[in-house]
């Protein structure tokens, strides 16, 4: 779950609402994998990140946030998760080349386990990452 706010005022409000409806259903909430980001373009965890509470719990600010695979960092640029994609990409293919003697493939096998096995990992979320 990701509650994205324009200000702080409105982010405490939000996790109000989630400590709320939380305990009305008997949840809980992991607060170890429960981080707050503020987005801004230096970088930096500004002071306005601390002092977000879940109920009793402090939430610590945090300067990446991997969701759903996607690294998210402080500058809102997804030149991390890119670079995250990248690697799993070139892990997957060579891994092909590892369990698999390429040389003994066509050309249009080799194709085939790339755009199976490869791709599906390269364009992960490209929808997002590349509007």
């Amino acid at each position: 779950l990701i509650l994205l706010a324009l200000d702080a005022d409105s982010l405490q409000r939000q996790l109000n609402c989630l400590n709320q409806f939380v305990s009305d259903w008997e949840l809980s909430v992991n607060i170890q994998k429960t981080n707050v980001m503020v987005f801004n373009r230096g970088s930096k965890l500004l002071q306005c990140s601390y002092g977000f509470r879940l109920g009793d719990l402090q939430i610590s600010p945090t300067k990446k946030y991997c969701y759903l695979g996607i690294t998210f960092s402080l500058n809102g640029s997804f030149k991390t998760a890119i670079d995250e994609l990248r690697k799993k990409a070139l892990r997957a293919f060579f891994s092909i080349r590892r369990m698999v003697d390429t040389r003994a493939l066509t050309t249009s096998t080799m194709l085939k386990l790339i755009d199976s096995l490869v791709k599906p990992v390269a364009l992960y979320s490209c929808q997002v990452l590349a509007p």
